[in-house]
Order: structure tokens, then C-alpha cells, then sequence
């Protein structure tokens, strides 16, 4: 996605799909609703989140391939045997 789309008010509501798209951590809290600071604090207590990469300016990134590993690593609620 040209960089100019993804710094528009609607690109930030829609995170990329292809397994190989980046996306910021911002995209990922969106995406999830997650809190930076809940964010932050799974990170410091080491709970699994998707592996991040550190950019040369610091800011963190991901690709959807990692999102959509972790996201099938979580728990499904409601599927239990009853």
C-alpha cells in the first residue's frame, strides 16, 4: 500500500491482509482494541504476543503472517466439550 494510503484516517481502520504486509503497532493495537499499555505489559511479563521488529528509527513492526500465527496460538473459549 502506498505510504500515502496508509497514513489516511481510513487506511489506519483497515490493516493490511497479505501474509507478507507490515504493519505498525498502532495497525495491530487497532486491529485488536488492545490498550498500548496492556501491550506493554504483556511484553514485560513476557505472556506471548507477535514478534516485532525494531526499525532503525524505533518504532516497532510486524508482518500479518505474525499476527495470524499468534492469533491461532490463542485459546478458543465456547468450543469445550460439554
Amino acid at each position: 500500500m502506498p505510504p500515502a494510503q496508509r497514513s489516511s484516517p481510513s487506511a489506519a481502520m483497515s490493516t493490511p491482509t497479505a501474509p507478507s504486509a507490515v504493519l505498525t503497532l498502532d495497525d495491530f493495537l487497532v486491529e485488536f482494541a488492545i490498550p498500548r499499555s496492556t501491550f506493554t505489559a504483556w511484553r514485560r511479563k513476557g505472556k506471548a504476543v507477535p514478534r516485532f521488529r525494531r526499525m532503525p528509527n524505533g518504532e516497532l513492526r510486524t508482518t500479518r503472517a505474525e499476527v495470524d500465527a499468534w492469533f491461532s496460538t490463542l485459546p478458543v473459549y465456547g468450543d469445550e466439550a460439554a
